[in-house]
């Protein structure tokens, strides 16, 4: 992922973009959420002592708000693209187009897991929903590494990104 400054700076942009709409849907929603911490792994967003976020459908929208914040950012730079084209502009798209895609998958910590862990939360055996998600989260935190290690075989090129969110996402 970051192969280049433009994309180095695209792929700040789309997590703070990411993260900073997290933020408003918390206050919006009156989750009680104490601060929204960036780490180069993504966000993390942290609540007030012995508080947990919500489930169901508030908890669902909360964790829908950073994809949305990525999407609404494509849609922008689509729409500026003919007029603005350049490389910092694509770069920016592309980013947030890789967050929005890895940020949906049905695994835990990402905003698709926590998506689905609110949504089933009242319908299905926590327990055994955790352990699913988590379990979903570990074989793509472990297929990131893997892709890693892939790189560095085909192209010869260590990918840190994909070592740092994979190896955080593995051990999550």
């Amino acid at each position: 992922i970051f192969a280049g400054v433009n994309t180095c700076i695209g792929m700040l942009v789309a997590l703070t973009i990411h993260e900073a709409c997290h933020a408003p849907a918390a206050r919006l929603l009156r989750e009680p959420v104490d601060c929204v911490e960036l780490a180069p792994f993504g966000g993390v967003m942290r609540y007030k002592c012995g508080m947990t976020a919500s489930k169901g459908l508030r908890g669902a929208l909360l964790a829908m708000a950073g994809p949305m914040g990525n999407y609404i950012v494509i849609m922008i730079a689509a729409a500026m693209n003919g007029r603005y084209a350049s490389l910092l502009l694509s770069g920016i798209a592309r980013a947030n187009l890789s967050m929005l895609i890895l940020n949906l998958l049905p695994a835990l910590p990402f905003d698709g897991g926590m998506i689905l862990f609110c949504l089933g939360y009242y319908l299905f055996n926590v327990s055994a929903l955790i352990s699913i998600l988590c379990f979903a989260g570990m074989l793509v935190g472990f297929l990131l590494c893997i892709f890693a290690c892939i790189g560095v075989m085909t192209y010869e090129t260590l990918n840190l990104s994909l070592i740092v969110v994979g190896g955080y996402v593995l051990c999550y």
